[in-house]
């Protein structure tokens, strides 16, 4: 498990702890600052860079629902490791 963040907006899995202390694992990604661009509908949970005229992620933790368009911060992450590679035949 690794510790150092992954390139930012890469997709990995992440091992956290929930709010009652509970061990999680999930898929997901780190956003550095003004690097993943947020193009939902919730200007609020953003942050907006004025020359790029564009939304961004704030930096952190997120939880990456795939087949949504939801993603949803993550506090208490321990570490994560890379997705394991996907073998087509």
């Amino acid at each position: 498990m690794k510790q150092i963040p992954p390139k930012s907006g890469k997709r990995v899995i992440i091992h956290w702890e929930n709010s009652c202390g509970k061990s999680r694992t999930s898929i997901g990604f780190y956003a550095a600052r003004f690097t993943v661009e947020d193009i939902s509908d919730d200007a609020d949970e953003s942050e907006y860079h004025e020359d790029l005229e564009k939304y961004y992620f704030h930096e952190g933790w997120y939880e990456d629902g795939h087949f949504s368009d939801v993603v949803y911060t993550i506090n208490n992450v321990k570490g994560w490791s890379e997705l394991p590679e996907m073998k087509v035949t």
